[in-house]
């Protein structure tokens, strides 16, 4: 995205030429669409993050949690490596 936005910069102070607040609207209106869009991500305060593929896809839908196992406790070896 970071490509798409340093083509799109001088296309849009181009857009002065147009009207001048134009620019200004684009680049106040940015923000405000992203901060509209972080509303439909899915909440995750209290819930354990997705470790593997199939905890991402247990939790999409596409698997049951029977065929999933999510670990509750560390990982590592009983050695510590």
């Amino acid at each position: 995205m970071a490509r798409v936005g340093s083509m799109v910069a001088p296309l849009v102070r181009m857009a002065a030429d147009v009207s001048p607040v134009l620019p200004l609207v684009i680049y106040g209106a940015a923000p405000i669409v992203s901060a509209i869009a972080t509303g439909f991500l899915p909440e995750t305060r209290n819930v354990p993050l997705p470790e593997t593929v199939k905890d991402v896809e247990r939790r999409g839908g596409h698997l049951k949690d029977e065929d999933v196992t999510v670990p509750l406790g560390p990982t590592g070896t009983k050695d510590g490596a």
